[in-house]
Order: C-alpha cells, then structure tokens, then sequence
C-alpha cells in the first residue's frame, strides 16, 4: 500500500501552478462561510501545509475504498469517478468548475450523484449533511440534471486503522435537487468575481478568523 507521503507527492505534482484566469472559481470557492476566505484563497493561493495535504490524501484513500465497495454491489453500475461538473455564464464571464466524486447508476434507472466525505466524528451531523456538503453536491446535481444523490460520509480513523470493514460508514443522507440552493450559489459566484475584479472585497469577521490561514493578511471589518 502506498504510504501517506507517496500520495502526497502524488497530490503535490498533480496541483496546478498556473495562476487562475479571471471568471474561473471552483465549486469550493461558493461554500465557504466566509467569502474574504474564498476571495484570498483565489488571488493569493497559501501553500499547504504537509499535515494538511496528509488529510487530503487520505480521503483521496478512502474515496478510492468507497468506489470498489459500490462497485461490489450487484445493483449498482458505476458510471464514472471524478465527474466534471460546469456552469458557465458567458454574459457574466463565470465559469465554475467541480468534480463529483461517483455516478452510479441504481438498479438500471435513473443515475445518482455519490459526494464522498471523509469524517472523524458524527457529533455535529443530526439529519442531514454539512452544509457546505450538501451546497457543493447539489452544485453537481443541478449542473448535470440528476434528481438526487447522496452525501456518504466514512469513518476515517477505522479505515485508516484497518479496523472491521463493516463499520466504516458512518452515514449517507439522500439528497434531493433544490434548484433555489443552486440559483443562491450562482449568485454567490457572480458577487465573489465582482469582488475580484474590484480588488475589493467586503468587510467580514467573526469567528472563522480564528481558524483561518488568511488572518495576518485579512484586513476585517
């Protein structure tokens, strides 16, 4: 098995150094709670720390395990992984790009969108998934026109730990397309390119700041 730091040798070379051209943000730019985190991460991208790039990686793994596990059920047909999703605006100059991670296809009918998370604890998960989740996969199911999918979040620890098969899913919420979610994100794009085109972006704060690697460099409101 490789070991964490072939992959993340494996996920340093795969990054892009080019700088991003203008319009272009990524579904993950649109569900971040702070919109000054998504416009510094755009216009002054941070190196990952290495312990940062090793939790990557090791939902890259897990996703990876999660794959041939569908794939091992007589009911479902994988269509694809890694599934590249666009909105293009070309009055706005907007495009927005994402991946999905699965596309199945349940009992020969209509395809579902599986978003994989890793995850360490279910404590804040009650009823429905992370919203930032559940943002970025119905970014997928409208931009691709599918009905609903599913958010299937996996114990990381077990399964890093080689523990029992059976317990490494945690729990999958069905998700529907909400059209009204997609149409707020759009919007969300449009605002956060004005605010790169600009160089001016609103005054924000509160206690996000105090996890964030833009702090010394963000002036807050």
């Amino acid at each position: 098995m490789k070991t964490f730091d072939g992959y993340v040798e494996k996920y340093l070379k795969s990054r892009p150094n080019k700088k991003r051209p203008k319009g272009l943000l990524y579904v993950t730019d649109l569900t971040k709670e702070c919109v000054k985190n998504a416009y510094h991460s755009i216009v002054d991208p941070s190196t990952y720390p290495l312990e940062t790039l090793r939790i990557f990686e090791s939902g890259n793994m897990i996703e990876d395990w999660w794959v041939k596990v569908l794939e091992q059920d007589p009911t479902i047909d994988i269509i694809g992984t890694q599934v590249k999703c666009y909105y293009i605006d070309k009055e706005a100059n907007i495009e927005v790009h994402g991946r999905l991670d699965v596309l199945c296809q349940h009992n020969n009918s209509k395809l579902v969108a599986h978003e994989v998370k890793s995850n360490k604890s279910n404590y804040y998960l009650k009823d429905k998934p992370k919203d930032a989740h559940y943002q970025q996969l119905q970014f997928y199911l409208n931009s691709l026109g599918l009905d609903f999918g599913w958010v299937d979040y996996l114990d990381k620890d077990v399964m890093l730990n080689g523990k029992d098969p059976e317990t490494k899913v945690d729990k999958c919420f069905l998700v529907e397309r909400n059209y009204e979610v997609f149409a707020s994100m759009v919007q969300r794009a449009k605002e956060l390119n004005g605010y790169l085109q600009t160089n001016d972006p609103p005054a924000q704060k509160g206690w996000l700041c105090d996890y964030c690697q833009y702090v010394g460099k963000c002036k807050n409101g």
